[in-house]
């Protein structure tokens, strides 16, 4: 089953306050032509980019334009009793773009899972 729902999710939340957006660049904000933001579904969690340990509560994060290798868990306690295991993603980062972060579970299997990233940006 394919899972690529957590925008909708983010985007309600983000218009209520809610949303916790997480900068991970150094030095002031940049404008939003020079950055790429990155959606998470609610049940993801971002633990690590390229080994470095990050703020793990966000459902959006902003990174400069680059290439990052992103290690992500599923956490979705309220529909499991245990959290997945950790995975990477490369990610590809555009300035401008807007992306969200896709998974989906092997059948059969209910602690391996796969996770990609699509370019949303309207």
């Amino acid at each position: 089953m394919k899972i690529c729902a957590g925008l909708l999710l983010a985007g309600a939340l983000a218009g209520c306050g809610l949303a916790h957006q997480v900068r991970l660049y150094p030095g002031p904000p940049l404008p939003p032509a020079q950055v790429a933001r990155l959606v998470l579904p609610y049940s993801v969690l971002l633990l690590k980019v390229d080994a470095a340990q990050v703020d793990s509560t966000g459902l959006e994060y902003e990174f400069r334009p680059g290439t990052y290798l992103l290690a992500v868990m599923y956490c979705d306690l309220a529909l499991r009793d245990y959290p997945s295991e950790e995975i990477e993603v490369l990610f590809e980062a555009a300035a401008g773009r807007r992306y969200q972060l896709c998974y989906e579970f092997f059948a059969g299997n209910e602690t391996a899972w796969r996770a990609w990233i699509v370019d949303v940006t309207g």
